[in-house]
């Protein structure tokens, strides 16, 4: 899948997908902060790109978050408008 858009920023560390986009939520209630220093979010999946396309491989944890589906669905509704 292709992933982007204005306001959002990808990178990949080690086989792991961070995301960085200009709004985000403040974290999860009682919890640490899941964005390091510099804004970027580990969503703990495991990824290889090729060409600008990325594949998911699996998870380094069971959990998803909730961030991650929406952001998914979001882009899932972008890409059906432009078909």
């Amino acid at each position: 899948m292709k992933i982007g858009g204005d306001g959002f920023e990808m990178k990949i560390v080690d086989g792991i997908l961070y995301i960085r986009t200009q709004s985000a939520m403040l974290g999860y209630l009682n919890a640490p902060s899941p964005f390091d220093e510099e804004g970027w979010f580990n969503t703990k999946d495991k990824v290889e790109e090729k060409d600008g396309y990325i594949r998911i491989l699996g998870r380094t944890t069971d959990y998803c978050p909730l961030l991650v589906l929406r952001m998914l669905m979001f882009m899932v509704k972008q890409i059906q408008s432009q078909v």
